[in-house]
């Protein structure tokens, strides 16, 4: 015989996941986005595909140290100016 769960007297609560589009702000479920993914398992794929390299790239960007304003300075023009007036 199954074990049932006690009654908290609390309803369950359901995360959305807001998705914006150009007119429209649409909230699903996680299993209600799954589902509707479950029916083109290419577009499911290309979304994996593409979280997976949206996170490698906030990943690099996180390691990557911030730029110096004076080094970024000479690297342009008047950087380029100044260092050929030295020689």
């Amino acid at each position: 015989m199954e074990e049932q769960a006690t009654y908290s007297g609390k309803p369950l609560k359901k995360k959305y996941i807001e998705l914006k589009l150009t007119k429209h702000t649409l909230f699903l479920t996680e299993a209600e986005l799954a589902s509707l993914l479950a029916h083109d398992p290419g577009l499911w794929r290309e979304a994996v595909k593409r979280g997976k390299a949206f996170l490698r790239k906030r990943q690099a960007r996180d390691r990557k140290p911030p730029v110096n304003v004076s080094a970024k300075q000479q690297t342009g023009f008047l950087g380029r100016i100044r260092n050929r007036n030295t020689y």
